[in-house]
C-alpha cells in the first residue's frame, strides 16, 4: 500500500525518508501549513518573561521548533524553568533545538498514550498553587483541546496560566503534484493509507476534495491516526477503516504494517484449488487402447475378445466421466460454500472490528467525560472551599461589628472610667471620677442585667472610697491666691502708718494752732489800739509752735519690728514686688501639685505680711486670712483608683 504522510512539509519529508528506508512506498502530501507567528513581539516578550515561569509547556513539535527558533540573540534558557512535552516528537524537537535534557519533562516512553492527560499524570503530584505556567501553541488554539484541558486543570490547582502563539497553522499550498497524488488516492482508495497526526489535516483534506469536486472519503478509505481524537475525526469524515497508534515512529510503522496485512482491504482474485482423489478407471485411456488394437492385429480368435473388452471399457469410461463430473460439481459447490463462508467471516470480522472500535470510542468518550467531570468537581470543591472561607470571614466580621448591648455597655463604662482617671490626675480633683462612677451606675440601673450586679456593687464601693478622701480644690485656692496678689498693692506698710499717727498724735494742739491763726487774722487791724495787751498774745503765738516742735522731738512708741520702721519708700516698692513673686510661685506650685513648695511659699508670704504691713488694717487682715486658708487646704491627698470597678468590668467582658 502507498502511505500518504500528511504532516507539515518539514516533518513530512523526514517521515517519508524513514518509511522508505523500511521498504514502504511513502509519499508526502502535507495538509497543514506552518507560518511565523502573527505577533512576533508577544513571542519576544515571552522569552524575556521566561525567568518568572515555573513551567513552559509545548503542545507540538512545531511549537517547540518555532519558539526556540525565535530565541533572541544572547538569550539562554533560564535555569530552574522546565519545558513540558506531551510526547516523544515534541521532546525530540526540544532536544534538537538546544534544550537541556534535564530541563525536559514528558510522559514515560511506555505510556499508553502521549497527550496532555499523560503529561498531567507526571505533573499532578506537585504543588501548583501560585505557580506561573506558559503554554506555547499555534495561533489556532481552540477551546476544548488537550492544551485547554491542561490549562483548566492547572488553574483548578491554583496555577496562573498564560498562552503565547509561536506560529500560525494555515491551509496547505496545493500544487499540481499534490493534486495528482490526491486524485490517484481517490481513484484507488484501497491502495492508499493516509497517515494523520492532526484533526485539522482532515478538515483541510475535506475542503480540498470539495474544491476539486472529488467527493468525500468513503468506506474504502483507510487511515492510521496517532491519537484517538484524530481517529474520531477521521471516522466522522467518512473513512471506512481507521486504525490508532501512538505517535512514536515504531508504533506508526506497526500500524502501517497491520493495515497492509489486513485481508479486509485485499481482493480475492481466484478460488483456492480443490484436490480430488484418483479413480482406477481414469488410468485407462480408451483412444490409446483402440490405437493399440489397430496397430497390433491378432488372430481372428482373439479379436472377438478384444471387441468384448472394448465394449466393456466404454461404459466404464462413461461412468468414470460421470463420476468426475459429479466430483467437479461437488468441488464447485464446496468452493462456493467456502467462498460464502469466507465472505461471512470477513463481514462478521468487519462488524466485530467496527463494534470494537465503537466501543473503544465510547470508552474514550466516557473516560474524557469522567476526567472533565472530575476536573469540574475539583473546581467546584475549590469554589465551595473558597465560599466557605469567605463565609467564615464574613461571619467573623459581622460578629465583630455587631457586639451585644451588654458588651458595648461594659466597654463604654470602662473607657469612661479611664478618661475620668486621666482628668482626675490632671486636675487633682475627684469630681470627674465621681461623676463617671455615678453615670456608670445610672446606665447599669437602666439596663437592669443580673450578671452586671457585681459591677454595680463594685461601683458603689469605689464611689464611697472616692468621696471619703479629701482633695484640695485647686481652682478655689488659685482664686484666693490671685485675690491676695491683687491686694498687695493696697496693703499699708508699718512705716507709712507711723507717719499718719504722728500727724494725728496731738489733735488739741492742732485745734489751738488753727484758732490762733484765725484770731491773729481777725485782730490784726486792732493791734495799734492795745499794744500792751497784744504782746502776750504774740508771745503765746510764738511759744506754742516752739513748744509743739519741742514736744515732737521726743516720742515714745512700741516697735516690734525695727527694720520695718526704717524702710524707705523705694524699699517698700521692692517689698511688694517680692511678695507678689512669692505668691505667684505658690500659685504655680499649687497648679503643679507640689504642695510642699506651696506651703513654704505661703508661709513666707504670710510672715512678710505680718512683719512689714500694718496688722490693724482691714485689708491686711483679709489677705492674711486668705493665706491661712490656702495653707490649711493645700494638703497632699491622692484620689483612689476604682480598681474594684475595673476588675468587675474585666470579668463581665470575659463572660465570667
Amino acid at each position: 500500500m502507498r502511505v500518504l504522510v500528511t504532516r507539515p512539509q518539514a516533518q513530512a519529508a523526514s517521515w517519508v525518508q524513514r518509511l522508505r528506508e523500511r521498504g514502504i512506498d511513502a509519499h508526502a502530501l502535507p495538509l497543514i501549513g506552518i507560518a511565523p507567528a502573527a505577533d512576533a513581539a508577544a513571542v519576544q516578550s515571552a522569552w524575556q518573561a521566561l525567568p518568572g515561569y515555573r513551567l513552559v509547556m509545548f503542545v507540538s513539535p512545531n511549537a517547540a521548533q518555532q519558539f526556540l527558533a525565535s530565541q533572541p540573540p544572547g538569550a539562554a534558557w533560564p535555569a530552574g524553568v522546565r519545558a513540558a512535552s506531551p510526547g516523544p516528537g515534541t521532546t525530540e524537537a526540544l532536544l534538537e533545538g538546544g534544550m537541556p535534557a534535564d530541563a525536559v519533562v514528558a510522559p514515560p516512553a511506555d505510556a499508553p498514550q502521549f497527550d496532555s492527560e499523560a503529561l498531567w499524570q507526571v505533573l499532578e503530584h506537585e504543588d501548583w498553587h501560585g505557580a506561573h505556567v506558559l503554554i506555547v501553541r499555534g495561533g489556532d488554539g481552540a477551546a476544548g483541546s488537550g492544551r485547554e484541558w491542561l490549562a483548566d486543570t492547572l488553574r483548578v490547582r491554583g496555577a496562573l496560566v498564560d498562552f503565547v502563539a509561536a506560529y500560525s497553522r494555515t491551509a496547505p499550498a496545493w500544487d499540481a503534484a499534490a493534486d495528482a497524488l490526491l486524485r490517484r488516492a481517490v481513484l484507488s482508495p484501497a491502495e492508499h493509507l493516509w497517515l494523520f497526526s492532526s484533526s485539522e489535516a482532515i478538515g483541510h483534506l475535506q475542503a480540498r476534495l470539495a474544491e476539486l469536486q472529488l467527493g468525500p472519503p468513503g468506506t474504502a478509505w483507510s487511515a492510521c491516526c496517532t491519537h484517538e481524537r484524530i481517529a474520531q475525526s477521521a471516522r466522522a469524515a467518512g473513512f471506512g477503516r481507521v486504525l490508532s497508534s501512538a505517535p512514536p515512529f515504531d508504533d506508526v510503522l506497526a500500524c502501517v504494517a497491520s493495515a497492509a496485512k489486513d485481508p479486509s482491504i485485499q481482493s480475492i482474485d481466484a478460488a483456492p484449488s480443490v484436490l480430488l482423489p484418483a479413480s482406477p478407471v481414469t488410468d485407462i485411456d480408451p483412444p490409446a487402447v483402440a490405437a493399440a488394437a489397430v496397430a497390433d492385429p491378432s488372430p481372428s480368435g482373439v479379436r472377438p475378445a478384444a471387441a468384448r473388452k472394448a465394449a466393456w471399457v466404454l461404459p466404464a469410461a462413461a461412468l468414470a466421466l460421470l463420476a468426475v463430473a459429479a466430483s467437479l460439481w461437488m468441488a464447485w459447490s464446496a468452493q462456493q460454500r467456502v467462498h460464502s463462508l469466507e465472505q461471512e467471516l470477513v463481514r462478521r470480522q468487519q462488524d466485530s472490528q467496527g463494534e470494537a472500535t465503537e466501543a473503544r470510542v465510547l470508552a474514550k468518550q466516557a473516560q474524557d467525560v469522567s476526567r472533565e467531570t472530575a476536573a469540574k468537581a475539583a473546581l467546584l470543591e475549590a469554589r465551595v472551599a473558597e465560599v466557605a472561607l469567605q463565609r467564615g470571614q464574613l461571619e467573623e466580621l459581622i460578629q465583630s461589628l455587631s457586639r451585644s448591648r451588654d458588651e458595648n455597655l461594659v466597654v463604654d463604662i470602662e473607657a469612661g472610667l479611664r478618661v475620668a482617671l486621666q482628668q482626675t490626675a490632671i486636675t487633682g480633683s475627684a469630681e470627674p471620677l465621681v461623676a463617671a462612677l455615678k453615670s456608670a451606675d445610672e446606665r447599669l440601673v437602666r439596663v437592669n442585667q443580673p450578671r452586671l450586679e457585681g459591677v454595680r456593687r463594685a461601683i458603689a464601693r469605689d464611689l464611697d472610697r472616692v468621696k471619703a478622701v479629701g482633695v484640695a480644690d485647686i481652682s478655689t485656692l488659685v482664686i484666693k491666691l490671685d485675690e491676695v496678689v491683687r491686694l498687695v498693692d493696697e496693703l499699708p506698710l508699718l512705716s507709712s502708718a507711723s507717719e499718719v499717727d504722728t500727724k494725728s498724735a496731738n489733735p488739741a494742739l492742732a485745734r489751738a494752732q488753727r484758732a490762733a491763726g484765725v484770731r491773729g487774722g481777725a485782730s490784726a487791724p486792732a493791734a495799734p489800739a492795745s499794744s500792751a495787751a497784744g504782746w502776750r498774745e504774740q508771745l503765746q503765738q510764738w511759744w506754742l509752735p516752739a513748744w509743739n516742735e519741742l514736744r515732737s522731738l521726743v516720742r515714745v512708741t512700741r516697735i516690734d519690728a525695727p527694720d520695718a520702721m526704717l524702710m524707705a519708700p523705694e524699699q517698700g516698692f521692692f517689698l511688694r514686688e517680692n511678695l507678689k513673686l512669692k505668691l505667684l510661685n505658690a500659685r504655680l506650685a499649687l497648679l503643679s501639685r507640689q504642695f510642699d513648695t506651696t506651703q513654704s511659699d505661703v508661709q513666707a508670704a504670710l510672715a512678710a505680711l505680718n512683719r512689714y504691713f500694718d496688722g490693724s488694717s482691714r485689708k491686711t487682715t483679709v489677705a492674711a486670712e486668705l493665706l491661712r486658708q490656702v495653707s490649711a487646704q493645700s494638703r497632699q491627698g491622692g484620689v483612689p483608683r476604682p480598681d474594684d470597678t475595673l476588675a468587675a468590668l474585666a470579668a463581665a467582658a470575659a463572660g465570667r
